[in-house]
């Protein structure tokens, strides 16, 4: 069924692909360790935690870059064939484009499939994963940032912490000022108290304290003891680790259900606009190798390589950056779904019938 040329095609391809997008893929991961990065400097969290915490992000991360991927590797593919002869050998036994062009283009079927099974199946379980890793970290710092005989920062509080084991805090001073003008400032000493979490909550539960009230002229307003109290540190959490509102670990068929049954007309949009933005990614590959094909297989100038390389990944590059850009507007306007289909499908018939018309 295949060829000598096809399989031979298809074999450097696939060797490029391989050695291109760990690289590529490497240097995403950097860039999104560097926004995570403060997870390790919070203390309490290990490396290998980190390091796991990270790869859950990556499954979605690489539905975007492989077509990007793809395209390089096609390129310096191509453009190597052209450079040793190999592609002039091709053409002048008989080979048509159409049969050049076709290794490249079932490769980019198979990315296609791919970045489509990424979207919607291995990047859902992994960002379900990331945000129950994400809370058991959140839990392990929470336990852990409070450090003993010093005053920890948390928003408007100064907490001090005599000694502290496990979830056990003893002697603990608490000063709080609030930013509004004339504010009364509190301050809570205790001999005891423990970390409490109640579901998104961070509790410090006090006993047997005092808590004072003192004007901004530093008299004493009101001293009271008591028993039990609980004082709310949540807010540090929730600025440092505030839950994401993004809908990427729900799956394809709990993305059409929240499109057909949530009461909200917001997230019923946003989760209908998901649903067909991971089908219509996935076709950014299939549109890069006919690119490929046009500029490089079919080129006019057999002189122009290196401009024509340039030159096919500026268009396939920007080419991904519009359907990117065209999927997301239909989280504003759900009738726009269907336009984007007759876009892309109309783009991808106009770039092979451009094609066929340069390779005659």
């Amino acid at each position: 069924m295949f060829t000598i040329a096809f399989k031979y095609i298809l074999k450097r391809l696939t060797v490029t692909f391989f050695m291109v997008s760990p690289i590529i893929v490497f240097m995403a991961w950097i860039a999104m360790s560097i926004k995570h990065i403060g997870l390790i400097a919070s203390g309490g969290v290990s490396l290998l935690t980190f390091l796991k915490l990270i790869l859950c992000i990556s499954p979605g991360v690489c539905g975007i870059i492989f077509p990007i991927c793809f395209l390089l590797s096609a390129i310096i593919v191509t453009y190597g064939l052209r450079t040793n002869k190999e592609l002039t050998v091709f053409l002048s036994s008989g080979k048509s484009a159409s049969s050049i062009l076709s290794p490249i283009l079932f490769f980019g079927c198979c990315i296609a499939g791919l970045v489509m099974f990424l979207n919607t199946m291995g990047a859902p379980y992994a960002y379900k994963n990331f945000e129950t890793l994400k809370e058991k970290i959140q839990t392990a710092v929470s336990t852990n940032f409070l450090k003993a005989q010093s005053f920890n920062m948390i928003g408007n509080s100064i907490i001090y912490v005599g000694s502290h084991e496990n979830n056990s805090l003893n002697n603990i001073f608490i000063f709080n000022l609030s930013k509004k003008e004339n504010a009364i400032m509190n301050i809570i000493t205790a001999k005891q108290s423990s970390l409490v979490r109640q579901g998104n909550q961070m509790l410090v539960q006090l006993e047997n304290g005092c808590r004072q009230e003192i004007d901004n002229k530093g008299d004493l307003v009101s001293n009271l003891t008591f028993d039990s109290l609980t004082y709310d540190i949540t807010p540090f959490f929730q600025s440092s680790y505030r839950q994401s509102s993004k809908i990427n670990y729900k799956t394809q068929s709990e993305l059409l259900q929240s499109a057909k049954h949530n009461p909200d007309k917001k997230v019923r949009e946003n989760c209908l606009a998901e649903y067909h933005s991971r089908i219509l990614s996935s076709v950014s590959s299939i549109i890069n190798a006919i690119i490929v094909g046009i500029f490089l297989i079919c080129a006019r100038e057999r002189a122009r390589g290196s401009k024509d390389a340039i030159l096919a990944f500026s268009c396939g590059t920007i080419c991904h950056v519009c359907l990117m850009v065209l999927l997301n507007s239909a989280t504003r306007n759900n009738n726009l779904i269907i336009f984007n289909y007759a876009v892309v499908s109309l783009f991808i018939l106009f770039l092979y019938i451009f094609f066929i018309k340069r390779r005659n």
